[in-house]
């Protein structure tokens, strides 16, 4: 549609008109609605920024270079040091982009006329897209997480019915997918209150919904890895056991996709006390526990203190300034690169330079990745359309016939995962501003040949500043988030004994879930940086791969630990709980000094706590030796044991040596 009305009604810029589409087109209505709102203020600003540059500076070349300049570190800072920094980024854009124009128009009539195409060409599309997401093809956030929650319980199932896929055909689940797929259900969560008050006012019973999904997959997993070691894998009662929490799974999968309160019957509450394994028990705690969420009608919703739209640290922090020095002095290298060879077509280069441009190396390192195949996928698309079908085209619907088919293809890699999806985004940018920059057919290689060569020229220039001046490795932050995961443990532990601390603890729990998802994303950008700047060993990352790995058995424990003593507090007796509250305590001090023993300089011995916890096996082992000889009740043993299960985690977490602080 976008082709059609820039076609018919003569309206320029269709390459930045096709890009404003990619960007607005999203997942829901909400996110589309919200770009919609924001991209009226974003290219506002921009074109303000442009046109106060104009009025003050348009006769004097240097003072425009160095007020376009100025502008373009204040979005460069923003952009990371702002929680706006989206829309910062495309101002900054816009500053770049106009550069080129403010040299190349000579009258500043036309200069004000040409800014004010761009403000068009930039809304027009937007307006579509909120039109064509609101009444043609609404897509309803709550239906997407309905749908999420669906696939995920529908793995939960296949892994208890031992029909997952292998690894090679790349669907077996996983622990990062688990933690991946609760943060989409979180940022699903948060779209579906935005738009729905009625649904906004159950915040907490979703929460709960999400944590529960998230460790039944996890408590699934360590099923199916007890029932493959077992020595006869045919045991009837455990395979009976895992029948009846198919059966209740199915169950919680309907009662959510209807929007129904969950609850157990007295059937399954007797299957969940007769279970012997202790992954299925962890699993009817887990469901058990959600079953009181459903029925507490007084928990409040979670309120989160309002914080301001500047970073914490922005003042204070130096790396904010340092990105903001190297973004802009690409961006400034490139635009005297293109002026001074009086190569206006290579004008890319400026804008690749503050596109890729990232906190890290690694994450650098992608983003310029994936801009040059889509570059270069575009750019090879172009040609062969140039070359081959445009000398037959004579009508718009002989462009749509050329244009259509390699815009789907943008679209749909666009719509895939985020580690290729920029590659869709790339290819339709490059493809439409080398074959719709005009308004008849065209032949002429040479756009194709400039876009290619600014792109390839502003990776160039962006990877030897960002790796060179004040090269930023997410080490650090790893290690840093590596010792939160370790206190939110701790905290988890520490805080169970009456419902309050409960509630506490369930809090350190969700918190911790995210974080350790984060701390795997880290990780894997950490991986893509080059060898030669990083700033810990490549040694240091399997270490760190250990540690996470073993944060979320910890974790996984921590969590059943905590169902289960919110399921059966009530059936100790105080001396129980007062010996329950001693060894939690002893398990959290070995924790936390676990985390502050990595941030000494040379941590890399065995912690201290690692004592700690070798001596809770051995308190926990007489514990649940004295209570078999007391004859102490079912639920002080059951609790016992997610404990030990607990302890035995954090055992193998503090026997590895601490990660070398970079």
């Amino acid at each position: 549609m976008v082709i059609v009305l820039a076609m018919s009604l003569h309206l320029p810029l269709l390459g930045l008109s096709l890009f404003v589409v990619f960007m607005a087109t999203q997942s829901n209505v909400v996110v589309v609605n919200l770009l919609t709102k924001l991209g009226f203020i974003i290219v506002s600003l921009a074109i303000g920024a442009v046109l106060l540059i104009l009025l003050f500076a348009y006769e004097s070349p240097a003072a425009r270079v160095g007020a376009s300049t100025a502008l373009i570190f204040l979005c460069a800072f923003l952009m990371r040091a702002s929680k706006l920094g989206k829309i910062f980024f495309i101002v900054g854009i816009a500053l770049a982009a106009s550069q080129q124009y403010l040299d190349s128009i000579p009258s500043a009539e036309l200069l004000v006329r040409a800014c004010l195409w761009v403000w068009m060409a930039c809304l027009y599309p937007l307006v579509l897209c909120a039109i064509i997401n609101a009444f043609l093809w609404p897509v309803e956030p709550l239906s997407q997480l309905k749908q999420l929650v669906h696939e995920q319980l529908t793995v939960v199932d296949q892994i208890l019915g031992g029909t997952t896929r292998t690894r090679n055909n790349r669907q077996e689940p996983t622990a990062a997918n688990t933690l991946n797929n609760y943060t989409r259900l979180q940022t699903l969560m948060r779209f579906s209150w935005m738009r729905n008050a009625e649904f906004r006012a159950r915040q907490a019973l979703h929460q709960d919904y999400a944590a529960a999904i998230a460790l039944l997959q996890i408590q699934a997993e360590e099923l199916a890895r007890q029932r493959a070691s077992v020595a006869e894998p045919g045991d009837q009662t455990l395979t009976v056991e895992v029948s009846l929490l198919r059966g209740t799974i199915a169950r919680l999968d309907h009662s959510i996709q209807n929007e129904t309160p969950f609850t157990l019957n007295a059937t399954e509450r007797a299957d969940a006390r007769l279970a012997t394994n202790s992954a299925a028990t962890g699993m009817w705690h887990t469901l058990i526990r959600l079953t009181q969420r459903v029925q507490d009608t007084t928990t409040p919703a979670p309120t989160k203190q309002a914080s301001g739209m500047l970073a914490p640290d922005a003042w204070s922090n130096p790396m904010y300034t340092e990105f903001a020095i190297k973004t802009t002095l690409g961006v400034f290298i490139s635009y005297l690169v293109y002026t001074g060879a009086d190569w206006g077509g290579i004008h890319t280069m400026a804008l690749t330079a503050l596109i890729v441009a990232e906190p890290s190396p690694g994450a650098a390192s992608s983003k310029m990745v994936l801009r040059v195949m889509g570059a270069v996928i575009g750019a090879a698309c172009a040609l062969i359309a140039t070359i081959v079908f445009v000398p037959q085209a004579q009508t718009i619907f002989g462009l749509l016939l050329i244009c259509i088919p390699v815009l789907a293809l943008a679209a749909y890699i666009a719509s895939g995962p985020p580690s290729v999806s920029y590659i869709g985004i790339q290819l339709a940018f490059t493809f439409a501003l080398t074959m719709l920059g005009g308004f008849w057919p065209s032949t002429d290689l040479v756009d194709i040949r400039d876009r290619v060569i600014g792109i390839g020229l502003g990776i160039g220039l962006a990877f030897f500043l960002q790796t060179s001046l004040w090269p930023e490795s997410e080490a650090k932050a790893l290690h840093a988030r590596i010792r939160q995961l370790l206190q939110l443990g701790a905290q988890t532990l520490r805080q169970m004994g009456t419902a309050q601390q409960d509630q506490q603890a369930r809090t350190s729990l969700l918190e911790a879930l995210p974080a350790l998802a984060e701390a795997q994303s880290m990780l894997g950008r950490i991986a893509l940086e080059p060898a030669w700047n990083a700033r810990t060993p490549r040694t240091n990352m399997h270490l760190q791969q250990l540690y996470l790995a073993k944060l979320r058995q910890l974790l996984s424990a921590a969590g059943g630990y905590a169902l289960a003593h919110a399921v059966h507090q009530h059936e100790t007796s105080p001396d129980e709980v007062r010996t329950l509250l001693d060894l939690q305590k002893l398990l959290a001090d070995a924790l936390d000094q676990k985390a502050a023993f990595q941030e000494g300089p040379d941590s890399t011995s065995e912690a201290p706590g690692a004592l700690e916890a070798r001596g809770f096996i051995v308190q926990i082992e007489l514990a649940k030796s004295e209570a078999s000889q007391d004859q102490a009740s079912q639920a002080y043993l059951l609790l016992l044991h997610k404990l030990f299960e607990a302890g035995s985690a954090t055992h193998q977490l503090l026997a590895l040596p601490a990660p070398e602080s970079p």
